[in-house]
């Protein structure tokens, strides 16, 4: 089997320690993988893009900038990130950002986390139709809140809709995590109003809306023509319908969490993942012989309602990527989406309403740049000083900066070398 638990290396070991990174994984067996008779993903652009910027990020590939020393002269150089949406280095201070923005922009109230989890037997129709399955997804399940709390409450509610397709064990697992204002504005008076009790909704209720909203935008999508269906689905119209009138005696799991005052526990649990890769490279616990061990939170052995166990998983490096390039997003496809209050189109007529502000006079433009948010990041996670000498501990001048002129788009089976000089 390659999928195993190792008894001497307890997952709680290799906590907080990050010792691998993507790269190093990419660096070591892509180029064997391309080749491999064992891989099952069928590789795209948006693949090789993806780990051809993860090798290059933070080398002289994609430039630097460039400083000096003000004591020793010593030079210093700091390299420019990928900026990749799955690229492990340059997403955590992405996420945090996007997490400290979103938190300023939430109503000052409780919000709930809400979990909407695709049934298994839609998978294979997701994978083959991922873009219109996955807006399918994204607009069923907001809908249904949005009626529900416009109807029982005659509120409008505001909604965060992140999607994740992976799992723990980053098998294929699409589910949307939604934070859901517990409140909102009353229709008719425009009063902000929080939710008696901080209860939002019965989870049985949401289930069989969720589920007659979601079949009744298959249809529409079947007969418009927009699915690729897989196996019988596509010999008939009675077929699909027969495959429908299945998935109603199956069980469409949605949880509802109890209200929680602190938003920035929930805004940073579900955005983890939404500018990095859906592995975080603190659960890569050695890499060896051919087969990468990551630690994993194993569901299946653990009880209901508890905190799931962690266990250590190994697989070959041919799997370990099938599943994780998998979820490489598409181009341009949005992961994170608003609703309700924090739509984009509600922002856009409310600020259109407020009184307008007179521009501040245009101020010079100064040839350095501020680096205020990068010190502060660079100081949180490494726990030193970017911007000061590492010899003489003096601070460092800013000179210019150097772009390579190399475009960061492959459209050959080609690897970024591991040559990571300027």
């Amino acid at each position: 089997m390659c999928q195993s638990t190792l008894e001497k290396a307890s997952p709680q070991a290799y906590r907080y320690q990050k010792k691998y990174h993507l790269s190093d994984i990419y660096r070591l067996y892509f180029k064997d993988y391309l080749l491999s008779k064992s891989r099952h993903l069928f590789v795209e652009e948006r693949h090789l893009t993806a780990v051809n910027q993860t090798l290059c990020c933070r080398t002289g590939k994609l430039g630097y900038h460039l400083f000096r020393c003000s004591g020793c002269q010593a030079q210093k150089y700091l390299y420019h990130s990928c900026k990749h949406r799955f690229c492990g280095n340059c997403g955590s201070a992405e996420t945090q950002r996007w997490a400290e923005d979103l938190q300023v922009k939430l109503l000052d109230i409780a919000h709930h986390h809400v979990v909407f989890t695709l049934p298994a037997a839609l998978r294979k129709l997701a994978r083959d139709n991922a873009k219109a399955i996955y807006d399918l997804f994204f607009r069923a399940s907001s809908q249904v809140l949005c009626n529900y709390l416009s109807y029982k409450h005659g509120l409008h509610c505001g909604i965060v809709s992140v999607l994740h397709t992976a799992g723990s064990d980053l098998k294929y697992h699409p589910h949307l995590h939604l934070i859901v204002s517990g409140g909102g504005v009353n229709q008719a008076t425009g009063e902000q109003v929080v939710l008696p009790d901080n209860y939002l909704c019965n989870s049985a209720h949401l289930k069989k809306r969720f589920r007659w909203q979601f079949e009744k935008g298959l249809i529409e999508l079947y007969e418009k023509g927009s699915l690729r269906l897989p196996g019988s689905l596509c010999l008939g119209r009675s077929y699909f319908l027969s495959f429908l009138k299945k998935l109603n005696s199956q069980d469409w799991v949605v949880s509802v969490q109890p209200a929680l005052a602190d938003k920035s526990h929930i805004v940073k649990y579900v955005g983890r993942y939404t500018k990095r890769a859906c592995l975080s490279e603190y659960r890569i616990a050695s890499i060896q012989a051919g087969r990468i061990s990551f630690i994993y939170k194993d569901y299946k052995n653990s009880k209901t309602g508890e905190k799931p166990k962690e266990a250590m998983m190994v697989l070959p490096y041919s799997e370990f990527l099938d599943r994780l390039l998998q979820h490489v997003p598409a181009k341009s496809f949005r992961m994170v989406r608003y609703y309700g209050l924090y739509a984009t189109r509600v922002k856009r007529k409310e600020a259109a309403a407020q009184p307008a502000t007179p521009l501040p006079q245009q101020v010079a433009s100064i040839a350095e740049p501020t680096f205020s948010d990068f010190e502060t990041y660079w100081q949180e996670v490494y726990g030193e000083k970017a911007l000061n000498c590492s010899t003489c501990q003096d601070s460092l001048k800013y000179i210019g900066q150097y772009f390579s002129g190399i475009r960061v788009k492959w459209r050959t089976l080609s690897v970024a070398s591991s040559d990571d000089s300027s």
